[in-house]
């Protein structure tokens, strides 16, 4: 260290500065200045594009009962598992009424199919992950493992899996009511994960889910079905490995889909990656896109393959990732700019 009331010895003046003369302002040519307004005109378009964006776009579901008050909100609790008052979720089912909490015991349930007709529902898993395994078994009303037929319905922690129908698109879960939220929920190895009815009024939100390996063959199921409701979002969830059939695949007047990872990885062979069959309102944010060598459409993203059937239609697509395995194909193909 320095001695006390040591004194730096002084810096070095810089060396002299040469200003360089100042230079006229280049003029611009006509075709520049062209080049400059449509690049401004660009600009502005994508900030209004982000400013329509939607803020908070969930739906208006009640808030899930914390540890403290079960009851908060909805009717009474019926408890499903060994030793409870109901050893499996069809029989709580039967008993349920309008605005009732389902709580199922973490476990196997294997071939338990349910339809759900109640409404304002929350089911939910409980002390872990509730496994639906319809290996081998008949679905209910040879749609899916759950048929869900009431309104405003929350399902949290279940799996399903290895549904299969003579339709050839088993799915884990049939929406044929409306405001259905499912959230933190694992479909997997089924001929379709998710799938909706045709209803104007309904909305499906998924959140924080998995959904792997689901499909067929024939190309007639895929992961996520949504047909032509009014609002369908997606949100924070892992799709991969689609058995051909589309990753995500959309009818709704609305689609939202913000910060997933919907990937082949190396195996998967997805039709589209996400199908926008009739166009719509669609934005698509913050996603990984990915698409196999195996693929079968060559294309990550596509709007109206099937026509627009909707009276107002718009594409957003902000801040994804978007990688093919391919040497050639589409990131984003349109295949109608009817209205759009």
């Amino acid at each position: 260290p320095p001695p006390p009331h040591h004194k730096p010895p002084p810096l070095p003046a810089p060396p002299p500065t040469h200003a360089s003369p100042k230079q006229a302002p280049q003029k611009l040519t006509p075709s520049a200045k062209t080049q400059m307004a449509r690049t401004e005109g660009l600009k502005q378009a994508n900030i209004a594009s982000l400013n329509t964006l939607p803020r908070n776009d969930v739906f208006s579901f009640r808030p899930l009962p914390d540890a403290r008050s079960d009851t908060l909100g909805y009717g009474r609790v019926l408890r499903v598992g060994p030793g409870a008052e109901f050893e499996k979720p069809s029989l709580a089912a039967r008993a349920a009424r309008d605005g009732d909490v389902i709580e199922i015991s973490a476990g196997n349930y294997p071939g338990d199919s349910v339809v759900w007709t109640k409404n304002d529902l929350l089911i939910r898993s409980i002390n872990g992950v509730t496994r639906l395994d319809a290996k081998g078994t008949r679905l209910a009303e040879h749609k899916a493992i759950w048929v869900v037929r009431g309104d405003n319905i929350r399902i949290e922690n279940i799996e399903f899996a290895n549904a299969r129908s003579r339709d050839k698109n088993g799915a884990g879960i049939r929406a044929e009511g409306n405001k259905l939220h499912i959230v933190s929920c694992y479909f997997h190895d089924n001929e379709s994960g998710v799938m909706t009815n045709n209803g104007n009024q309904d909305r499906l939100h998924i959140e924080y889910s998995e959904f792997a390996r689901n499909g067929h063959p024939s190309g007639q199921a895929h992961q996520i079905y949504v047909g032509m409701i009014d609002k369908f979002v997606l949100t924070g969830s892992y799709v991969h490995e689609t058995n051909v059939g589309s990753a995500v695949k959309s009818r709704a007047r609305k689609s939202v889909i913000n910060y997933n990872r919907i990937v082949d990885e190396k195996k998967g062979r997805s039709n589209y990656s996400i199908d926008l069959s009739n166009g719509g309102e669609a934005y698509i944010t913050g996603n990984i896109i990915q698409q196999s060598q195996f693929t079968e459409k060559y294309t990550l993203i596509t709007y109206a393959p099937e026509g627009i059937r909707w009276n107002n239609n718009k594409l957003v697509i902000v801040h994804n990732t978007s990688v093919t395995d391919r040497e050639t194909g589409h990131f984003c193909r349109y295949h109608s700019l009817e209205n759009v």
